[in-house]
């Protein structure tokens, strides 16, 4: 994998100078994010994703209040949240934020990878870019929404 992402990002500056400016915005957006507070974050459609996350984490039951079954919001994302939750702990902001900063990478290389193959030289550049350092697509790396999660999977 390592010799593949060489190919495809360092071995061309463009791509390298992208990505190395899609981590200085996430670095430079991270702490303002975490200024705001959890309820900010974690507010109407989040708060139900996280709710649901909970409780799928404690008690292995997709519910808001632990009684009755979560019916009006697919799990999909409660799913994803309760994965980070195991691993680093309840409602952890800071873990939601770099994983999905670190999926939406990810999914930008593969796309880049695949363009690759049916495009000309340029367009996966572009994609690249624009995958990247698009403002909505920062924005959702740092929301609890769905969004960023079914970017990373299409």
């Amino acid at each position: 994998m390592v010799p593949r992402i060489h190919r495809l990002i360092l071995a061309h500056p463009l791509r390298t100078g992208i990505v190395a400016l899609y981590f200085l915005l996430i670095l430079a957006l991270f702490p303002g994010r975490m200024s705001l507070t959890p309820e900010e974050t974690f507010s109407h459609d989040p708060g139900a994703y996280s709710g649901a996350a909970i409780h799928l984490a404690t008690e292995v039951f997709y519910s808001l209040d632990g009684v009755t079954p979560f019916l009006e919001r697919e799990p999909g994302y409660s799913f994803f949240l309760t994965t980070i939750y195991f691993f680093f702990g309840l409602e952890n902001r800071a873990a939601i934020f770099a994983v999905q900063a670190l999926l939406t990478l990810a999914s930008a290389i593969v796309l880049t990878s695949e363009l690759r193959r049916i495009a000309p030289q340029s367009a996966p550049d572009m994609a690249l870019l624009l995958l990247l350092l698009l403002p909505s697509v920062l924005h959702t790396v740092f929301s609890a929404y769905r969004e960023n999660f079914a970017l990373t999977l299409a």
